[in-house]
């Protein structure tokens, strides 16, 4: 019988860790990306535990952010509590440093939800071993296995498919991942809904089968209530809950430079962030200082009368970084001006209704980066 998640987990805390830590030079990881949303997390944990169900070898999967972070991503602890999973079985940034920096263990990484090592991992993996990831191909690690890089509205839908085909398509030995796997593709499909594609009906119709009386759609309510509920979060909590952090290359007359963008994703309107919070501006631009950032990108999504809506802001001290990207992204993202919500002597708040309903942060990035590539200072 296989073991169950929580049993799997605590199993790698209390035997499994600590008998690599004494007896092995290195360690191998699966980790999603910086923003550890629920498909990152979801997908490190499914991964981990699916490899052990293959082959009794041990990836440890590593939340890639601090432990108290975590209690930002309400969706997540959500489903953690239905499956009796506490953070202590889980293991974070710090666990990661403490193996590399403490106990000079060399680390070789697998990679979900994303396929290149983030900037802030960059000091802790030393070596990556696998990739499966639903984002634009930075065409890196060509000759790792696997490297499953393909369109699908959540990771986890590709990583239970892989490990299905691995297991024989026996589901029994799955099935403890199936409310993860599953939590993750409602909310990044809106309960297979939106950009949903056909592996992710693939797996859904697997996971149906090995649950054919559970409630997904009572499931979805519950998650994105939990998931859209941040009152009581600081904006500094809020621009974390769901960040990323890019270095862009930007074209200059006398070479290259590398601008540094935050892209924060939330889940209310900007209206909304302004009137339970009327020090928005300011935070935003501690949070810049803080985060030592060209540009911060604050991405909205949310439903308004019953209608899909994003919207886009910028912030930054170089107005003519800022204009230009604007002008180079406004017409692919079909950005249609609201106003400057408010400015002080040196940053501007530039807000837009994105009208492109269809791009998310996964399809900004890339527009974004080309903006930059080809962005020109006098």
């Amino acid at each position: 019988m296989a073991l169950t998640l929580k049993d799997f987990l605590r199993a790698l805390k209390t035997s499994h860790v600590p008998s690599l830590l004494k007896e092995s030079n290195s360690l191998k990881i699966v980790c999603g990306n910086e923003a550890a949303d629920f498909d990152s997390i979801a997908s490190a944990i499914s991964y981990s535990y699916l490899n052990y169900a293959n082959d009794n070898s041990i990836v440890l999967p590593v939340i890639s952010i601090p432990k108290n972070d975590l209690l930002l991503r309400r969706d997540v602890i959500f489903v953690l509590d239905k499956l009796n999973i506490t953070t202590d079985l889980l293991f974070f940034l710090e666990d990661l440093y403490f193996w590399k920096s403490e106990c000079h263990k060399s680390v070789a990484a697998v990679l979900v939800d994303h396929n290149d090592v983030m900037n802030g991992m960059k000091s802790l993996i030393d070596d990556v071993i696998g990739i499966i990831d639903h984002h634009e191909d930075q065409k890196l690690y060509l000759d790792v296995n696997p490297r499953t890089i393909e369109t699908c509205g959540s990771c986890t839908s590709l990583v239970f498919r892989y490990w299905y085909y691995d297991l024989h398509h026996d589901l029994t030995q799955m099935v403890e991942v199936i409310i993860l796997c599953l939590g993750a593709a409602i909310i990044d499909t809106n309960n297979f809904q939106y950009k949903v594609e056909s592996k992710d009906l693939e797996m859904l119709k697997l996971y149906q089968e090995a649950m054919p009386n559970f409630e997904k759609d009572s499931f979805f309510y519950q998650l994105k209530h939990a998931k859209n509920n941040i009152y009581g979060l600081s904006v500094r909590d809020i621009l974390r809950k769901d960040y990323k952090q890019f270095d862009f290359i930007s074209s200059m007359d006398y070479g290259k430079e590398n601008v540094t963008v935050g892209v924060a994703s939330i889940v209310k309107p900007l209206q909304w962030l302004q009137e339970q919070h009327p020090e928005l501006l300011q935070a935003c631009i501690q949070f810049k200082g803080e985060y030592s950032l060209d540009v911060l990108v604050l991405m909205t999504s949310f439903s308004e009368d019953s209608q899909f809506k994003r919207e886009i802001a910028f912030i930054s001290d170089e107005q003519e970084l800022q204009s230009e990207l604007i002008s180079k992204i406004s017409e692919e993202l079909k950005l249609e001006p609201v106003s400057v919500v408010a400015s002080n002597t040196t940053s501007k708040f530039k807000r837009f209704n994105q009208l492109n309903l269809a791009a998310s942060r996964k399809q900004v990035v890339p527009v974004l980066k080309d903006a930059f590539a080809s962005y020109s200072k006098n």
